[in-house]
């Protein structure tokens, strides 16, 4: 019974450190304390997409679906890194696989559009 307490206390003094690293700014620092909360992958990965640094992006929003794998916006988000990365081929892919299951998301609907347009734009 004491293994188990000592356990828990570790686990929550571990989460309490992550939510200080994260909230001073460090999330890095805090997903490699607390890997399994997909909240900071998806954060990360929108710190990454402002700085223009796609491909890690796109890694910490994997990660994020890989803890929570139906949370739409991460799924969303890992199709615009892509095609903000010139890859519009693999974010054309994820949008059509949102739609399968989630026919009404507009964001996918109309990101699926534009991408279809730009690419078929190119190839004329």
């Amino acid at each position: 019974m004491i293994l188990f307490e000592l356990i828990g206390f570790a686990l929550a003094a571990n989460r309490l450190v992550a939510e200080i690293y994260f909230g001073l700014g460090n999330p890095v620092g805090a997903v490699k304390i607390a890997p399994w909360k997909w909240e900071y992958h998806f954060l990360i990965g929108g710190l990454y997409i402002r700085r223009q640094d796609y491909s890690t992006a796109a890694h910490h929003y994997r990660e994020a679906l890989k803890l929570a794998p139906y949370y739409l916006d991460a799924t969303n988000n890992l199709a615009a890194s892509y095609a903000l990365s010139g890859r519009p081929d693999v974010a054309i892919a994820i949008y059509q696989e949102v739609l399968k299951f989630r026919p009404l998301n507009e964001v996918a609907k109309e990101n699926l559009e534009k991408l279809t347009r730009l690419v078929e734009g190119r190839a004329k």
